[in-house]
């Protein structure tokens, strides 16, 4: 049983990833036990799970079957049991999803935990413990249970071993840590075991910061002051002309490498700085160590600038139509202040399993594979979109809904799915069919076997335009000012990996795709002839490029040929257009300085390297003379510009 005492959360303190783990001696070992031992015990433990989850650590699992109340095996008390089921998959548990990190390496210094492994565990080898969200190197099981590979079965099996490790071991490259785990890494699955005692033990970080200046630099009125600490901040700088009267606020993001930007400054006049960088402590009561750096600087008073001449020249003989729905956002706009969108989208992973006839949708992997009412809308069909499609409608904005191609949704709310359960494709989810043999209506069945995609789109039609009438006619995806336009469900070369509750562990072929694509259409434009139809709906270069490195693609081949080709030879057949909009998601795939992506760079203050490559990065789009610096999809292409949009405006004038 865990003899310590159970303290208020630990850990809550800045990240000196280094210092507090030069303390690390020998391991020291025994059969049953792997103990990466400090010089000095840790003065406090916060304690995960004891009989029970502790304060508000939850279970962020995927792909296991967990028992947090099993049989603890000779212990008192209760244990985990965990089965993982899916290769890749985790037994893992998260500190409050909604709260920012809070356990720091500078006071939290190892992970302790008893583990019992069952003897029909499988792969038991290939289980590894990681910090998932601090970007550190897993440890595999015959590292955390010391003597492994001397073990006998019966020592290694039906037993319980104690495991205490030094975080450092991790080699964290994060601040500190909000969700640790056991995952499987064969591919296989397979593990069967029970943990118990799980805590981390921290002690008070009392040795303050150092912090070293970088080189200032001054554009006009603004002053960049970049340093570094050598364990995690937060910082101010106090500076004024003859006090510190004025105090600009570091974000507390616990870094080590930081840059302050003093803007409006007095030109002409030398001003003093100081900057206080602080580690955090977890005792409210405790004074944090800082690190202070002074200075003084002059603001040069520079001469007047020279005049330029700018000559824009306009050629209207050149003018051509721009679509009005040229741009649009994903979210709901009025929810972010901005205001004459003139198109928003309905669409992500939720959709791919978004049952309209129950609104019930399935979280994938983004949470437990979990059927549920997360997305509202009660239990009037369509609830779910109607709403968005009326607000956009009224506001003259079109919208784009996505539709379910995969072939299955939710067919409940009752909770995770199993991904190991054949029967589930039955008893918690639906198949989903792109055209009803029989008259839709407004009340369809929640107790068939089905949802059909033609009585989904009638639906909406007559939900939006509050029609009772019969028939078959839609008005809502002609609209000339504000339509709706139908996408072919999201991301499905993903789907194997977001959905596997559906798709299962295999990537969908491109044939596959292109059949359902092709039967999708054909079903819209059966309902709705002038509906525009937006496909394949593609994750990013990869899936354009060659669907995930499937076979039979090549540079001058891509997965975009043959989409487009196959659906204008299915159209030609079918006698009418069948895909209207090629669409795909484009995320920057740039990394200046080969260091963090463009689009994770979420610091208050930005280098000038990385502001340009956010600046430049839309000229990969259309500009047929720019090689994009730090972007790997410029080497795939032979070192060529990427100009994505008329690569594929080209392929597609090919056609």
């Amino acid at each position: 049983m865990n003899t310590h005492p159970v303290l208020p959360p630990a850990c809550r303190a800045g990240a000196k990833v280094a210092r507090g783990f030069r303390r690390l001696i020998a391991a020291t070992t025994f059969l049953g036990v792997s103990l990466l031992s400090l010089a000095q015990t840790p003065q406090h433990y916060e304690t995960i799970y004891n009989n029970s989850l502790q304060g508000l650590w939850l279970d962020a699992s995927w792909g296991t079957t967990n028992n947090f109340s099993a049989d603890p095996r000779g212990r008192t008390g209760q244990a985990i049991e965990v089965r993982i089921n899916d290769g890749w998959s985790a037994f893992s548990l998260v500190e409050d999803w909604h709260a920012p990190r809070n356990n720091f390496f500078n006071e939290c210094l190892q992970i302790e935990f008893e583990i019992y492994l069952e003897s029909d565990s499988q792969n038991t080898a290939a289980l590894e413990f990681s910090l998932w969200d601090a970007e550190g190197t897993p440890i595999a099981l015959p590292n955390f249970i010391a003597g492994w590979a001397a073990m006998t079965n019966a020592q290694r099996y039906g037993r319980w071993h104690h495991v205490s490790l030094n975080l450092a071991s991790l080699n964290p490259a994060a601040a500190g840590f909000k969700r640790l785990g056991w995952r499987d890494s064969s591919g296989s699955a397979g593990q069967h075991f029970r943990l118990a005692a799980v805590r981390i033990g921290w002690s008070n970080d009392t040795t303050p910061p150092t912090a070293t200046l970088g080189t200032l630099t001054l554009d006009y009125d603004q002053l960049t002051l970049p340093f570094t600490t050598n364990e995690g901040t937060n910082f101010r700088v106090e500076y004024g002309y003859s006090n510190y009267n004025q105090t600009y606020d570091g974000t507390a993001d616990w870094g080590t490498r930081h840059t302050a930007v003093l803007n409006n400054l007095t030109l002409g006049s030398t001003l003093q700085y100081r900057i206080v960088a602080m580690h955090h402590r977890n005792d409210p009561a405790a004074t944090p160590g800082q690190a202070v750096i002074t200075g003084t600087y002059f603001i040069v008073d520079p001469p007047p600038p020279t005049t330029a001449t700018i000559t824009i020249t306009a050629n209207p003989a050149a003018a051509r139509p721009i679509s009005p729905w040229i741009y649009g956002l994903n979210p709901d706009p009025t929810n972010v202040g901005l205001r004459n969108i003139p198109l928003t989208r309905s669409g992500g992973n939720r959709l791919t399993a978004y049952n309209w006839e129950t609104n019930a949708s399935n979280a994938g992997k983004d949470w437990l594979y979990q059927n549920d009412d997360y997305l509202g809308g009660g239990n009037l069909p369509a609830e779910v979109i109607r709403p968005n499609v009326v607000e956009n409608r009224n506001a003259g904005r079109a919208t784009i809904v996505s539709l379910q191609m995969q072939g299955y949704v939710a067919g409940d709310k009752a909770g995770p799915v199993s991904l190991t359960d054949p029967a589930r494709f039955t008893t918690r989810l639906k198949q989903v069919l792109y055209k009803k043999p029989s008259a839709f209506t407004l009340s369809p069945s929640t107790t068939d076997a089905s949802v059909y995609m033609d009585e989904f789109l009638w639906n909406l039609d007559r939900r939006v335009t509050n029609s009772t009438t019969g028939g078959t006619a839609t008005t809502i995806y002609t609209d000339p000012i504000a339509p709706v336009f139908l996408s072919l469900d999201n991301e499905p070369e993903l789907w194997h990996d977001t959905h596997p509750e559906i798709q299962g562990s295999t990537l969908v072929t491109p044939a596959t795709l292109i059949s359902k694509s092709i039967a999708l259409s054909r079903a819209i434009k059966d309902l709705a002839p002038a509906a525009k139809t937006f496909g394949p709906v593609n994750y990013g270069f990869m899936g354009l490029y060659n669907w995930q490195d499937s076979a039979g693609f090549s540079s001058s081949y891509w997965f975009v040929d043959r989409y487009l080709a196959e659906l204008k030879a299915a159209s030609d057949a079918y006698g009418r257009r069948l895909l209207d909009v090629y669409d795909f998601h484009w995320y920057p795939e740039t990394y200046p300085g080969s260091g963090t992506r463009i689009n994770w760079l979420d610091s208050a203050e930005l280098s000038p390297a990385q502001i340009q490559a956010i600046v430049q990065n839309p000229r990969s789009l259309w500009d047929p003379t720019f090689v994009e610096p730090d972007n790997w999809i410029v080497g795939t292409l032979g070192n060529q510009p990427i100009r994505i949009l008329s690569r594929l405006q080209e392929k597609i004038a090919a056609l």
